[in-house]
């Protein structure tokens, strides 16, 4: 799994570039009035913060016949507790779709675990230094929509995310991570603060796949029945030139 995100990042990177280039190259870029009336601007670099709503997440563990155990599956279930994310990246503007823009955006994203289920019973010992955190790499395109003096957008990416777990299983320490294939939509809206300046709001729900992990005795597994996912709020600034 990790070599397919690494050939991913890579196929990503590259088509991005290409874009950037494409796009230095093709004479005036377009630029949205509502956000920016300089139409020489072409590039922006963005960051922001925000809250990681809590989420369930929904996995099935293995004993494993090989260590002496039983072969048999356990439900392990926990939900998390409301954390924090904050991100950056840069993009370029298009006229691709009437305008819109691409970006390269990095993030990190934390939980805290707030309740396990494991076998049907519900344990809470030991979760108060348990965690979930996120850092993904994604290649957005966002469709902008004028509406007044700010701008609207959405739209989404795809790339790859780095999932730790992090404290305690019923006891057992656990400090694993995994990578898998990630998808996210975004929407948000700009409010110009000048020429070049602009604050924005965005909601973003993100839906990350194939993460599996370890406990630190012998080899039981757990992994993911479905997507981990996740919906974030966050505020930042756009800077354009």
């Amino acid at each position: 799994m990790e070599k397919l995100i690494v050939k991913i990042f890579k196929v990503l990177t590259l088509a991005a570039v290409a874009a950037f280039s494409v796009n230095a190259n093709a004479g005036t870029p377009f630029r949205m009035h509502s956000k920016a009336p300089i139409h020489q601007v072409s590039q922006y670099v963005f960051g922001y913060g925000g809250v990681n709503l809590g989420s369930e997440h929904e996995t099935t563990g293995n004993f494993l016949e090989s260590y002496g155990y039983t072969p048999r599956d356990i439900d392990i279930d926990w939900d998390t507790d409301a954390g924090f994310t904050f991100g950056g990246g840069i993009g370029f503007y298009s006229n691709v779709m009437g305008g819109s823009r691409f970006e390269i955006e990095g993030s990190y994203s934390e939980n805290t675990i707030s309740d396990l289920t494991y076998a049907g019973d519900e344990y809470d010992y030991g979760l108060g230094e348990s965690s979930i955190s996120t850092m993904s790499v994604m290649v957005n395109f966002l469709k902008e929509v004028q509406l007044g003096k700010a701008t609207g957008y959405f739209g989404g990416g795809i790339g790859g995310a780095n999932v730790r777990y992090e404290g305690d299983l019923i006891g057992v320490p656990v400090d694993e991570r995994d990578g898998g294939f990630a998808w996210q939509f975004i929407a948000g809206v700009d409010l110009p603060i000048n020429d070049r300046v602009a604050l924005f709001t965005q909601y973003r729900y993100m839906s990350i796949h194939g993460i599996d992990f370890n406990t630190s005795f012998g080899d039981f597994p757990f992994g993911s029945d479905e997507a981990i996912t996740s919906h974030s709020i966050m505020a930042g600034l756009r800077f354009s030139y």
